[in-house]
């Protein structure tokens, strides 16, 4: 019943009421005369509305408009407490740049490092690929030397993965497998630190593509630095931060990009860890 629409329902009390008309004026003989017309009248009214609502088959209820989906951002996202949150198989060494003097430790013990940038098929370090990277050479502060290439995956770029970086196959197609510059990769970082705006992300891939490269590094974790140092932040999405420090961020970002945003970030953050 409480599948039947509204005007079976009013169908159903019209014509009740109809009935009950009808027996009074029967009741009244020939003074419900008149009474009894108007009596069927309202039967029949009801019985009308009553079979139209019984074959009306109720309005579908409205279903919420699905969310927009959102393309996610393929360099990872901020992880939890130090490099707790890498698969064991990637473990990697991360240094706590939460305090001044931190910092100026840092600041001091390495004058050089490596900022980097990562783009690959998604964020499964175990299924996903490199299809770009980028080392940038800073020293004191200033970029001096970089090294940039695409990256053949051997595996298709999924649709989310090239709207989120911008690199698509025809990209990758001529370019070197991860393999062919691993050497190169290896001589341009040297033992230099690395500094990155997703340590787990960036480290993960990089032990995968190359186990002897997360082996001889420290990883800085730019996005981490900045949610210490401002933990009002909305998000952990690199737009975010990167706003809130007064640096550029573009989007889509390939490794180049991210390289370079890792770079202004990380020095920003250490003028502001140094006050």
């Amino acid at each position: 019943m409480k599948n039947k629409s509204k005007l079976f329902l009013i169908g159903i009390i019209i014509a009740a009421v109809g009935v009950v008309a009808l027996i009074a004026a029967l009741a009244g003989g020939e003074s419900g005369r008149d009474a009894l017309v108007g009596a069927v009248m309202i039967l029949v009214v009801g019985l009308v509305l009553g079979v139209i609502g019984f074959f009306k088959k109720p309005a579908p209820k409205k279903q919420p408009a699905p969310a927009k989906a959102e393309i996610p951002d393929l360099e990872g996202g901020a992880d939890d407490d130090e490099e707790a949150s890498a698969p064991s198989k990637y473990k990697y060494s991360r240094p706590k740049m939460y305090s001044k003097n931190a910092v100026t430790e840092f600041r001091a013990n390495h004058p050089a490092y490596i900022a980097l940038g990562l783009a690959t098929t998604g964020t499964d370090y175990d299924g996903d690929k490199i299809v770009d990277i980028a080392l940038l050479r800073v020293e004191n502060g200033a970029v001096v030397k970089q090294f940039r290439t695409f990256v053949n995956p051997g595996m298709p770029i999924p649709p989310a993965a090239s709207a989120a970086n911008g690199i698509t196959a025809a990209d990758v197609s001529g370019a070197p497998s991860f393999a062919e510059i691993a050497p190169a990769v290896l001589g341009f970082a040297g033992d230099l630190p690395i500094v990155a705006n997703y340590a787990t992300f960036n480290a993960c891939f990089m032990k995968r593509a190359l186990a002897d490269f997360a082996a001889h590094h420290d990883y800085i974790d730019v996005v981490k630095m900045a949610t210490h140092k401002a933990p009002e932040l909305p998000d952990i999405k690199l737009q975010t931060v990167a706003s809130r420090f007064g640096v550029e961020c573009k989007y889509p970002r390939n490794a180049l990009d991210n390289a370079v945003t890792a770079h202004a970030l990380f020095e920003k953050l250490c003028v502001e860890y140094l006050k």
